[in-house]
């Protein structure tokens, strides 16, 4: 039977999840009639514990760590739900945590038992992510920006940001915009992130909103940058960002779209929610939840001879609203 999981085992059975998982991976004691119902479930409804399940709880803790540098980020908060939904069927579990640059946290990652660690991080550098690599852990990352330095066995899932953003800037430039001004996420610029490359491919002489360190910081960088030198089109790395500016700008009394279009990025639930509604790239947080835990499953088994990255290149979706 397609698609039985452990929580099916664990209603046939008539016990918890856990002592499912504590008697198919034979690491805690569970009485005698448990084990029985739980192995006669198993046998009745066909179940098969994921390659993923069997390789990491073969090999550990079975948790997975996912590494960013935005926990407020609804992109990423998104991402573990979506693993979640596939990890927690098999006993596995994720957890989310910001990367703090230096080698006393990369060696608590290191010493905290993780099976598996998806690199969704920008400042974390090439060298903390390849001691990951070395350590044996199943490492997949995010491709925001390139990471050219790295060997050896990991995987990498490209969710198609530069050809997104570039997507999103045609669309600004078929609107007319031609004084195009890209907003960066709060803190520093991040200049080798894809969404940025396309931004700068895409202008004669760019133009910029970034280096703020709170929302009030960044909206009243976007209303001095529009008391100087009007603009007549946003492209944000975010859509969090996008809805901070576009608030900043109803605020001086530009209309939107007639002065302004807007464009965010990676479909977030306030751009939703703001009038007029963000137009946005839309990243297939689906399909990147569901190709990390494979990676993770073909990466935790440890074939003799593989040493090459897999790369997984996912596609994004433009969506368009009221803001352009």
């Amino acid at each position: 039977m397609g698609g039985v999981t452990r929580k099916d085992v664990a209603l046939r059975a008539g016990v918890s999840e856990t002592v499912v998982s504590y008697v198919l991976n034979r690491n805690r004691y569970v009485d005698a009639d448990k084990r029985r119902r739980v192995l006669s479930a198993v046998k009745e409804l066909g179940y098969v514990p994921s390659p993923l399940a069997r390789a990491l709880k073969g090999k550990g803790s079975g948790r997975i760590l996912l590494v960013t540098d935005h926990l407020e980020s609804d992109h990423f908060v998104s991402l573990v739900s979506e693993m979640e939904k596939r990890a927690s069927q098999e006993g596995l579990s994720v957890s989310l945590c910001r990367w703090h640059p230096g080698q006393a946290f990369l060696q608590n990652i290191l010493q905290s038992g993780y099976d598996g660690v998806l690199v969704g991080s920008t400042t974390m550098d090439d060298a903390s992510v390849q001691n990951l690599i070395d350590s044996g852990m199943a490492v997949v990352v995010l491709e925001i920006k390139e990471r050219a330095g790295l060997s050896g066995r990991y995987g990498i899932i490209n969710s198609g940001l530069y050809q997104g953003a570039l997507a999103a800037m045609d669309a600004l430039r078929k609107r007319g915009r031609k004084k195009i001004v890209y907003v960066s996420s709060l803190g520093a610029l991040e200049p080798e992130d894809f969404r940025y490359r396309a931004y700068v491919e895409k202008v004669d002489s760019p133009r910029l909103v970034c280096g703020a360190m709170d929302d009030r910081e960044l909206g009243q960088k976007v209303k001095n940058l529009w008391e100087e030198n009007p603009f007549d089109g946003l492209f944000c790395r975010t859509d969090y960002v996008a809805c901070v500016a576009m608030h900043a700008l109803l605020s001086l009394g530009v209309r939107i779209p007639d002065q302004v279009s807007i464009c965010g990025f990676d479909d977030a639930w306030c751009g939703r929610c703001m009038f007029p509604t963000l137009t946005t790239v839309h990243i297939r947080r689906d399909l990147m939840a569901q190709n990390a835990m494979e990676l993770f499953s073909l990466l935790a088994r440890k074939e003799e001879g593989a040493i090459k990255p897999i790369r997984i290149e996912l596609q994004t979706q433009f969506v368009t609203r009221e803001s352009l």
